[in-house]
């Protein structure tokens, strides 16, 4: 498979490292190097070569509202994509986690507000 590079306009204040990945096929992906969030809540969050992660669970009918999985929140859904595999946080904080790696990746505040009460709401139900 290809290498992909998906690049949006993060901050390095709050993701320091390039984001390196492999799509696999289908919906999934794989890091082929180590990914950082840096929270100034909860310190330094790091997803670790060969994660592999979807961008986010969302229907693609979803997408014109709050994006395709890889648009600017993807950087904030491997985030909680890790945090919910590798994590022993309550998922209440990791769900808020998001919110707030969705702030920093500058995603409009509506569209965070969807995407975060997306997960919040299976997390619910699930």
């Amino acid at each position: 498979m290809d290498t992909k590079s998906l690049t949006w306009p993060l901050d390095p204040k709050y993701f320091p490292l390039p984001l390196d990945v492999r799509w696999l096929g289908g919906k999934m992906w794989q890091l082929l190097a180590p990914f950082e969030y840096h929270s100034e809540k909860h310190g330094i969050i790091r997803a670790e070569t060969n994660f592999m992660t979807d961008f986010g669970s969302k229907p693609w009918w979803t997408w014109p509202l709050v994006g395709s999985p890889t648009d600017n929140g993807g950087a904030a859904y491997i985030i909680h994509d890790w945090l919910c595999v590798k994590a022993t946080w309550d998922i209440s904080i990791t769900d808020k986690l998001f919110l707030e790696a969705l702030k920093n990746s500058d995603v409009p505040y509506i569209k965070r507000v969807v995407m975060y009460s997306g997960v919040a709401l299976w997390h619910i139900f699930n």
